[in-house]
């Protein structure tokens, strides 16, 4: 079971041996309700570090493609507790693969085409494609 690790977020069990989360910043502390990573704690989460929460934002791409499944990577808590150095990184070596192939059903993306994929951003920047082909690992690990 994978476990979300918040800043200024600490837990403990009360006398009644329930799990208590709050955030700590300075001398505030404010409860969170609900379960980490669900909709209402994340929303707490937010208010009270004053983080303006993003829209959901209905998707354009085709269920089931790249450009899909990126998308719905780049909002998952996986990609969203990463550094924001780290997220820029990500999205600056998904550009390209997604302007080339976002349109592409990711059933259909056997190996041979994944390494011409990654052989295609190398013939350009040998270092690119290492990057690339670390995220699309890293991208196919969250679909499990």
């Amino acid at each position: 079971m994978t476990r979300l690790r918040l800043k200024y977020v600490h837990e403990y069990t009360d006398r009644h041996g329930r799990v208590r989360r709050y955030v700590r910043q300075g001398n505030k502390h404010i409860p969170l309700p609900g379960m980490p990573g669900s909709p209402e704690f994340m929303e707490a989460y937010q208010a009270a570090l004053g983080i303006r929460p993003t829209p959901i934002v209905t998707t354009r791409n085709r269920e089931g493609t790249l450009a899909a499944l990126v998308e719905r990577f780049l909002r998952s808590t996986d990609f969203v507790n990463l550094k924001a150095r780290s997220q820029r990184t990500y999205q600056k070596a998904l550009g390209p693969v997604l302007a080339a192939h976002g349109h592409r059903l990711v059933g259909d993306l056997e190996i041979n085409k994944a390494r011409k994929l990654i052989e295609d951003v190398g013939a350009r920047a040998p270092a690119m494609a290492n990057l690339t082909r670390s995220v699309l690992m890293k991208l196919f690990n969250y679909t499990r």
